[in-house]
């Protein structure tokens, strides 16, 4: 489906919920857009415009980046206080452990920190806000899309739209399968 019609699709499910008028799958406002990797600019620039679109229509919209909530859960789980703390402390445990090590540590503690972290971005938003979440590339290899909504579900009283770089949902953003939230497949994909 082109670009335009996938968007003007997934404007018409967001307003549905919004105005009480649509239902979403499984009755959970989360949706994916999936969209191809190399694209990720022009999704960046498109979603711009359906937040803008959105307010334009009188509904509350937002962006939040999980790329900037991922820095800020790092630094919190490794106790860095600064960028340049939190590379120097990366640098440091990469040295001692090998780097899947790491990665696997890493990996079972983020999910949760998080979601705490995105709770806390999503909490200035009014009730029944459209919040885009950009940036769910950055996660990889760390923390799968689905077990962040799993972690959100019933949590936050807006209507979450995540953009992923992939052409099919599933493990394309993650190769980690312990996660017990890794299976959550509920919401909508577009």
């Amino acid at each position: 489906m082109p670009w335009v019609s996938k968007i003007e699709v997934l404007y018409e499910r967001v307003t549905g919920v919004l105005d009480g008028r649509y239902r979403p799958l499984d009755g959970v406002p989360f949706f994916r857009f999936l969209y191809p990797p190399e694209d990720e600019l022009r999704a960046l620039q498109e979603f711009r415009h359906f937040v803008t679109r959105l307010k334009t229509n009188g509904y509350n919209a937002g962006t939040v980046s999980l790329f900037s909530v991922f820095k800020e859960a790092l630094g919190n789980l490794m106790g860095a206080t600064s960028e340049e703390s939190l590379l120097a402390k990366l640098y440091e445990y990469e040295r001692l452990d090998s780097r899947a090590e790491l990665a696997g540590r890493l990996a079972e503690h983020l999910p949760e920190e998080m979601a705490e972290q995105l709770l806390g971005r999503l909490q200035p938003f009014p009730a029944r806000t459209c919040c885009v979440l950009t940036r769910a590339g950055a996660l990889f290899p760390f923390v799968r899309l689905s077990s962040l909504f799993s972690r959100l579900e019933n949590k936050v009283p807006h209507v979450l739209v995540a953009l992923y770089p992939g052409n099919e949902e599933g493990a394309m953003l993650s190769d980690r399968s312990f996660d017990r939230a890794a299976a959550y497949y509920r919401g909508e994909v577009l």
